[in-house]
């Protein structure tokens, strides 16, 4: 997530500039966390967390031991570090994330979007739809996956839930930098999936892109 907050400051002089109730816009530098995080916003779990049905569920989801073949859809990596509200990076904490297909589809028994005619929509065979990983020592984590579809009238979104044993579970989602709400959607929703969106950052290797969310824990 964002690391840039608004901090008020009041009766501060610093060298060449005095400060008397104004509002500064500070970055917080790598390391540097003295004036705390946000915690990252929940949104719920939704209704398809992944069943413990015995299927994969590592940190590839692009990758399927059954299947020969490569899933359909933009492949990227999904990454990021997991922190307390002091900044204290997060080892051991268990990240679980699941989406939909391209199709907009997920793998759940609950699942019953079909194609526009009314016929079934199977599952990709190719694609994981769910994953699991945990940070190393230095609170990092890394998914590869797909870009998701669209279900209903929902901008693009992957669901993740982040466990650690000394700090409130979070279900959370990450969003897509340049998606757009439908009209009905209200204000404080999309206030909230600007603070859930990351941009996709193009790889100068050919590899594929790479997105950044970082997260908070309480």
């Amino acid at each position: 997530m964002r690391t840039v907050r608004r901090i008020a400051l009041s009766g501060i002089t610093l060298p060449g500039i005095a400060l008397s109730g104004v509002t500064c816009l500070l970055a917080v530098a790598a390391g540097n966390f003295s004036a705390g995080l946000e915690p990252t916003p929940a949104t719920g779990l939704g209704p398809f967390f992944p069943p413990q049905d015995g299927r994969e569920s590592d940190n590839d989801l692009t990758r399927v031991s059954a299947s020969n073949s490569a899933p359909q859809g933009e492949v990227f990596t999904l990454q990021g570090t997991v922190r307390d509200t002091s900044g204290r990076a997060l080892a051991g904490a268990e990240l679980i994330i699941w989406q939909t297909d391209i199709w907009g589809k997920y793998r759940h028994p609950r699942e019953e979007r079909t194609r526009p005619d009314g016929a079934p929509l199977p599952p990709d065979p190719a694609f994981q739809y769910s994953g699991r990983t945990m940070t190393d020592r230095s609170g990092h984590y890394s998914f590869r996956t797909l870009l998701p579809g669209t279900y209903g009238r929902g901008v693009r979104h992957i669901h993740m839930r982040v466990d650690h044993p000394q700090h409130r579970p979070l279900a959370t989602e990450v969003h897509f930098a340049g998606d757009l709400w439908g009209d009905a959607e209200d204000a404080a929703s999309r206030s909230e999936q600007d603070l859930l969106a990351i941009p996709l950052i193009p790889s100068s290797d050919g590899s594929p892109p790479r997105g950044r969310f970082d997260i908070v824990l309480h």
